[in-house]
C-alpha cells in the first residue's frame, strides 16, 4: 500500500503459496476462470478489489459471513472471499 498523507494511492494485494508461488505470478495458470461464475481468474478478481478499495475505500466494503463482499458493485467483478485481504489492507491503512 502506498500512501500520501492519508489518502491511500496504491493497493496491491497478493497471496503466496506453501511453495512460494505467487497467485498473480499464476496468472492465467492458477486455473480459477473455469470456476469463476463471473468467469475471471483470480488475479483479474484482485484487480477489480484493488481498483474498488482505491476508488471506495476499504471502510466501504461489506462482506457476508463466509467473507465475500455484499456489495452489488463489488461482487460483479470480484466473487472470491475476501475477508482475510480486506483485514490486510486496513492494518496496512492503519499504519
Amino acid at each position: 500500500m502506498t500512501k500520501e498523507g492519508d489518502k491511500v494511492t496504491a493497493v496491491s494485494i497478493d497471496v503466496i503459496d506453501e511453495e512460494g508461488l505467487s497467485k498473480k505470478d499464476l496468472g492465467d495458470d492458477y486455473g480459477m476462470k473455469a470456476a469463476s461464475s463471473i468467469e475471471k481468474e483470480w488475479y483479474e478478481q484482485v484487480e477489480f478489489l484493488e481498483n474498488y478499495i482505491l476508488e471506495n475505500g476499504v471502510d466501504s466494503i461489506k462482506m457476508t459471513d463466509d467473507g465475500k463482499a455484499e456489495n452489488e458493485d463489488l461482487k460483479s467483478g470480484c466473487t472470491i472471499s475476501i475477508k482475510t485481504m480486506v483485514d490486510a489492507v486496513k492494518e496496512a491503512e492503519a499504519k
